[in-house]
């Protein structure tokens, strides 16, 4: 079994990997990343898969399929990297933990290279079980490199969002912001903080009928 720890000091980047390890071909790997931000703001971003495309850079499409979408669950299909590899995913959102889990979904998939992987955001954590063909060098890959790789994106779509809710609104698209917080949290009060904001027009009743 290979297994690494790793501490991070103040000059390294804010991404890293915590801990790996491997057995055979089934391997682990953790990465947490330092996002100068709020917890609705983080829920906010995460949970908005139909603009991964934009933000994530190895995400080429996200559909969230008809019929799957309520306010805590959704099942989507990414086509991932150049290669564009169908994956159908399962996401729930866990507010009391403050957690986005995401689960391969094997049905909808086909053939497909992966046997199976389960992570968490914002702690990312996930577990890859490789197909016997594959040499092992490819489970310390992806513990090692693919998972930082897969969390660079947080601090620079984040923090800016983040950084512009905590001014005073000046502009409709500011407020919309503050609707998307005002989801994730479920507080009927958020948008009081915006100039001249009007009221949501939902409520949190409503978050519990699916859409």
């Amino acid at each position: 079994m290979l297994q690494h720890e790793h501490e991070l000091s103040p000059r390294e980047p804010r991404a890293w990997v915590e801990k790996q390890s491997r057995s055979g071909l089934l391997g682990e790997g953790l990465v947490v990343v330092d996002v100068k931000a709020d917890i609705p703001t983080v829920m906010a971003v995460l949970s908005d898969v139909e603009r991964y495309p934009q933000r994530i850079a190895t995400v080429r499409e996200a559909t969230i399929i008809p019929g799957t979408r309520s306010s805590v669950r959704c099942k989507a299909r990414f086509k991932l990297s150049r290669f564009r590899l169908e994956v159908t995913a399962d996401l729930s959102l866990n507010k009391f933990r403050n957690m986005l889990e995401f689960q391969l979904d094997r049905s909808g998939m086909g053939s497909s290279a992966f046997d199976e992987a389960r992570g968490f955001w914002v702690w990312l954590s996930a577990k890859v079980r490789c197909s016997p063909l594959l040499p092992p060098f490819i489970v310390d890959y992806a513990a090692s490199r693919a998972l930082p790789r897969a969390t660079s994106w947080l601090k620079p779509v984040i923090e800016p969002i983040a950084a512009g809710l905590d001014k005073t609104a000046s502009n409709v698209h500011t407020a919309e912001l503050y609707l998307a917080r005002n989801r994730v949290s479920e507080s009927e009060d958020y948008l009081a903080h915006v100039n001249d904001a009007k009221p949501p027009s939902w409520s949190p009743s409503d978050s519990n009928k699916s859409v």
